[in-house]
This record gives structure tokens, sequence and C-alpha cells, in this order.
């Protein structure tokens, strides 16, 4: 065996097994040491200041659209007569269709892009087309109630008589919180003025002064 070549071989080897540690080194160091962080540029800071301000022009211009979409359907009386006040227009509606209502229940309230929602259901019952004709009435923007449900199933077959369960919403805005008084304060003062000493009365009996 050439004795150059067997140490060329092993030099050749050895080199490899250099780079071959150092290939290792490299993977373990790029996946264990964390990356530093490049610092926030004014320029990046600019971008995100941009992002924010146009996601809340966002929101605004959501809510604005959303109460122009409401507007025709926007109460603008006190909570607690909305209620009331729909329940009168349902009534009305009921007797110029000839249709009997046999429940008007308020649901659960929620709050919804800025605006107070007010459901009801309303549980009727009479002939189809007077069914049909309350509903058509009740959705003109007179009423201000937007239906959102519609449900009838026949009360008999024999007859045109249905049950119907319709759900209505009233939009509002949500009442502004009370205003919150400020506390009292309260000062007591303790009085310093000198005690009231009566007078000495001199009275003359008999030639003789006496005090009293």
């Amino acid at each position: 065996m050439n004795p150059d070549y067997t140490s060329q071989e092993k030099r050749w080897s050895i080199f490899a097994g250099v780079a071959l540690v150092l290939m290792v080194l490299i993977v373990a160091f790029d996946l264990l040491v964390p990356k530093p962080k490049a610092p926030l540029t004014d320029a990046q800071h600019q971008i995100d200041v941009d992002k924010k301000t146009n996601e809340a022009l966002s929101e605004k211009v959501l809510l604005a659209q959303a109460r122009k979409d409401n507007q025709r359907f926007l109460w603008s009386m006190p909570v607690d007569k909305i209620g009331p006040t729909a329940l009168s227009a349902v009534n009305e509606l009921a007797r110029v269709h000839q249709v009997t209502i046999t429940a008007f229940r308020p649901q659960k309230q929620n709050e919804q892009s800025g605006l107070l929602l007010l459901p009801y259901l309303i549980v009727m019952q009479g002939t189809y087309p007077g069914v049909t004709g309350f509903l058509h009435d009740l959705q003109a923007t007179s009423t201000k109630l937007a239906v959102n449900l519609v449900q009838v199933a026949a009360a008999d077959q024999s007859t045109d008589q249905v049950n119907a369960s319709i759900g209505v919403i009233a939009y509002t805005t949500p009442p502004e919180p009370p205003a919150t008084p400020a506390p009292a304060t309260s000062s007591t003062s303790k009085s310093t003025s000198a005690p009231v000493t009566r007078p000495t009365k001199i009275v003359n009996i008999n030639g003789r002064t006496k005090k009293s």
C-alpha cells in the first residue's frame, strides 16, 4: 500500500469530520439561540398607528351604516314606553285584519353595533288571508317593527284557520347611564363661644345690700 495515499486519505477524513461537526454546530445554533429582534423603526411604528386608526374608523363606519340601515326601525321614545306602544300598534293591525292576538311576549334584550335590540314574540290565530295581510302591514315602516321570524301552522284541517308566531325587533339607542353624583362633603364646626354668665343683681333689703 502506498503510504502517501493512506496519509492523504486520513487528511480528507479529518477534513470531512471537521466540516460535519461545523454543520451540526451551525444548525444547533440556529435552532437553539433566539434571533435578536430588529428594533422598531419609525416607519413600522407609523404603520401600526395607521392600522389601529383605520380599524377604529372602520368600526365607526360600520356603526354609522348600521344606524342608517335601521333608521326606519329606530324608536326615539324611552325604552319602557316601546313595549306598550308596539302592542297597541299590533292590536290595531289585528283588529283591521280580524285576527286574534293570543300573546305578546318580550324577549331578551341585547346590544349590537351600538344599538339596543328589543325583541318581541307575537302569537296569533286567524284565517290565512288575515294573517298574511297582518304580516304585510306589520312590515310597513310606520310600525317600526322589523320582522325576523315567521312560523305558520294549520289550526284545523277543515278550515282556513292558522296559528302563527311572528318575531319582531324594535331598535333603539341604549339609555345613557345615570351621572354619578359627586360625594357630599360635610363640615362640622364646634361652637367656641364662651358660656353665658348671668349678671349679678344687687337687691337692697332694709338698708342691707344682697347679691343674687
